[in-house]
């Protein structure tokens, strides 16, 4: 999900372009940069229309089951997330097994 469509753009330009708001007032609104409301009120003021978004942006991409069952297996055995696991096995670190504990 994007945090900025065609109107929320059109919304953030106005307020400050026009009607004479700060970048640092309007950017919390919409979760975004005050460099970011810079850089659409400076393309917005050079070209004279409201910025768009690049429609060829990166896809989203899902996992296969068998990836998420390889997540699944690396997890149960070492209690690592698939990011630690990946950096501890890149490194040559031990990762440790799940061991049972018993109470006596």
């Amino acid at each position: 999900m994007t945090k900025l469509n065609k109107s929320r753009i059109k919304w953030l330009v106005r307020q400050v372009a026009k009607e004479g708001r700060k970048p640092s007032e309007v950017a919390p609104v919409y979760k975004i940069g005050v460099r970011r409301v810079q850089q659409l009120v400076k393309q917005f003021k050079d070209s004279g229309t409201i910025p768009e978004l690049r429609k060829e942006r990166r896809p989203k991409t899902f996992l296969t089951t068998k990836q998420e069952e390889a997540i699944e297996k690396a997890y149960s055995e070492t209690f690592l997330t698939p990011k630690c696991y990946t950096m501890s096995s890149k490194s040559g670190a031990a990762i440790r097994q799940k061991t049972k504990f018993t109470l006596s």
